[in-house]
């Protein structure tokens, strides 16, 4: 279920549900996980950690579980203005903004 129809810089934290920015909320990666496509990040607003893919135009929120290997479920999905590249350390993530962020191996 999108939250937001059009595409949001903004998303709500799954378990304080303050509304957060998208860029802000991933510069608190802590770690991927490549196996499950997975990002871990401490929120800003409680510092909670969340299990988070990203792809372009979208967040999804949820958790990752093991069923013969990772598998991740979505508990929500956000429509957000961004866009994602798979390299080869990581993730590269382009803002509306124009700014980046690499997320992975430096």
């Amino acid at each position: 279920m999108n939250i937001f129809p059009e595409p949001n810089p903004l998303v709500k934290c799954p378990k304080c549900g303050q509304t957060v920015d998208i860029h802000e909320l991933l510069d608190g990666t802590v770690d991927y996980w490549d196996a499950a496509d997975v990002i871990i990040v401490k929120t800003p607003c409680c510092g909670s950690r969340q299990e988070l893919r990203v792809a372009t135009g979208e967040l999804l929120s949820g958790r990752v579980y093991a069923a013969g290997g990772p598998k991740f479920r979505t508990a929500t999905a956000y429509n957000v203005p961004i866009k994602v590249r798979h390299s080869r350390d990581g993730l590269d993530v382009e803002f509306d903004d124009d700014s980046k962020l690499h997320i992975g191996q430096e």
